[in-house]
């Protein structure tokens, strides 16, 4: 309904601006003052949607204290209503960023509890078990998918999710059944690559990274730690320092597991056999 309203404006708005005078039956003058009242309008129902966009622009450039600053606020004094996907992209940035990821999960069981909505109830249980998953409570957000998947839910968001939850905890044969119904999507197939990695089937993973490197881009960073570890296991250095070197440039929105720290101690890796092996044996690095 949210939406609903502040489009009817914008319609409005182009209505009062394109039909002719003789037929609105007002004269320029007034036409002009109802559309700078309706434009207020439209711009102050959108405010959350601007300021929400302002905080993610914040983010994205490494500003932290300007974007929680602008989300915390969003959250507390929103001024007007939120709609369903506002609620949902604040309480989600709240999880990925790592930052008080309980402000994001409170507001997302709220969310669910609410929404009668189905495919809304599936956005908002996706983004939940992905603070679950943050918070250390696997077997929570394995628990919340299943219910949705053993009912024959095929969403990729969820497929991408259950199955990287199913590979964390170590229930690979399960993640690979669920790998299968998500098609070529490259999220899905990172996935597969870190199947391969965790059940040691190194030429199978070095293959598919490789071929999704050569033709691809993909914009997460996660992507690169994995096709870096492929490379590492066969012992192309140089390769290898591609894949990470290429990670420093990705967004970090979605994610706050592979910060630059993080990448940077993988980087050292390289050129040290102890750590090498580390990163090698480790599945808990991968997923």
């Amino acid at each position: 309904l949210t939406t609903i309203r502040r489009f009817g404006i914008l319609i409005v708005t182009f209505i009062v601006a394109y039909l002719p005078d003789k037929t609105l039956g007002i004269s320029s003058t007034i036409r002009s003052i109802i559309i700078g009242v309706l434009l207020l309008v439209w711009l102050f129902l959108e405010s959350a949607s601007l300021r929400l966009g302002s905080a993610r622009k914040a983010l994205y450039k490494g500003q932290k204290e300007k974007g929680w600053k602008a989300l915390n606020n969003l959250v507390k004094h929103p001024v007007v209503p939120l709609s369903f996907d506002e609620k949902l992209q604040i309480a989600t940035m709240f999880i990925q960023h790592g930052e008080e990821p309980q402000i994001g999960i409170e507001c997302l069981e709220k969310l669910l509890n609410k929404t009668k909505n189905e495919y809304n109830r599936i956005k908002a249980a996706n983004s939940l078990s992905l603070g679950y998953y943050r918070q250390g409570n696997i077997e929570g957000a394995i628990a919340l998918l299943k219910n949705y998947y053993d009912d024959g839910i095929t969403e990729l968001g969820l497929l991408v999710n259950y199955s990287s939850f199913l590979l964390a905890n170590g229930e690979s044969e399960k993640a690979f059944d669920v790998i299968l119904k998500g098609g070529n999507n490259i999220y899905i197939l990172d996935n597969l690559g870190v199947y391969y990695l965790v059940n040691g089937m190194h030429k199978e993973a070095i293959e598919l990274y490789r071929k999704l490197y050569d033709n691809t881009q993909p914009r997460f960073v996660e992507f690169y730690v994995h096709a870096f570890q492929s490379e590492l296991y066969y012992q192309c250095k140089s390769k290898a320092l591609d894949r990470i070197n290429t990670a420093f440039s990705c967004p970090r929105i979605m994610t706050s597991k592979f910060d630059k720290d993080y990448i940077e101690r993988l980087k050292k890796a390289i050129d040290n056999a102890a750590d090498r092996n580390k990163v090698n044996a480790s599945p808990a690095l991968i997923a």
